[in-house]
């Protein structure tokens, strides 16, 4: 097979130079010529060549446009789109409309058959979908909205009908109350004896906003990954667990809640009796 190369004019086809597609003789009728540009005009040749030496040689009558493959364009319409759609008075609409097509479809609205008012629909296409944006609705928004999407003769169109009820009213604006707080505490721990041996614990309540970080002192002295001792915070209850204390482990044991907006502190004495006292 052999055909003219792409067209840039109307030359005569006598003045075109024939380009062969297969370099060598094939049986096969289909052959898939390659490398076009979208927009090209080629007019293929066959000839046929027999093995006694006789040749056929056969024409398309008309030259061929290279195109990319047409899908034709179809609008996905949101199922809660199909039936009268109601907004209220001041509200915004906003529609969102899946949309196919190859090339990508050229996009017109309307409504009541007219072009959208541009002062005050907004729209925006994009390869996927269009958008139908009304910042503000009023009782006029009201109607039928169109939308088409046409790829050369091929088109697909939707209605959607919108209905605004109801007239705008003021909503009263409540000034934000700031719940943010430094930590205090609403029980501070309470002086404590206990035995040797037995395991006793320590209790406060604080709060704050934002949540106080919790930690709690010996003698001025940070109690940090220390076994002997368990530190649980739970909704605002602070608790410190002393395991088996020993009468070293007596002395004023504090409460400390930090947060951004500040600090708070409490204290308690643990004094630690032998068995025998």
């Amino acid at each position: 097979m052999s055909a003219t190369p792409p067209a840039t004019s109307d030359v005569p086809l006598e003045a075109e130079t024939w380009v062969a597609v297969n370099k060598e003789v094939t049986t096969k009728t289909v052959l898939v010529i390659k490398n076009l540009t979208e927009g090209d005009k080629v007019q293929p040749r066959v000839k046929a060549v027999h093995g006694d030496g006789g040749i056929g040689t056969a024409v398309f009558p008309d030259s061929v446009l290279v195109r990319q493959p047409i899908d034709p364009p179809k609008i996905r319409l949101p199922r809660n789109l199909r039936e009268t759609f109601i907004r209220k008075a001041g509200q915004s609409l906003n529609l969102s409309i899946p949309i196919q097509g190859n090339p990508q479809p050229s996009i017109t609205w309307t409504k009541d058959e007219q072009p959208v008012d541009q002062t005050r629909v907004n729209t925006r296409n994009s390869p996927r979908d269009t958008i139908l944006f009304i910042r503000k609705l009023e009782r006029k928004d009201s109607g039928k909205y169109k939308l088409t999407a046409q790829t050369d003769t091929l088109v697909d169109e939707v209605a959607i009908n919108i209905q605004v009820v109801g007239t705008p009213y003021n909503v009263p604006v409540y000034q934000e109350k700031d719940f943010n707080e430094a930590p205090k505490f609403t029980q501070p721990p309470v002086d404590k004896t206990a035995t040797v041996g037995f395991t006793t614990k320590l209790f406060c309540s604080v709060r704050g906003n934002p949540k106080p970080r919790i930690s709690w002192l010996k003698n001025q002295m940070l109690i940090d990954q220390n076994p002997k001792f368990r530190i649980l915070t739970n909704e605002g209850i602070c608790t410190l667990e002393i395991r088996k204390p020993s009468t070293f482990d007596g002395g004023v044991y504090t409460c400390r809640a930090v947060n951004a907006l500040g600090e708070a502190v409490a204290d308690c004495r643990l004094n630690v009796k032998s068995k025998l006292e």
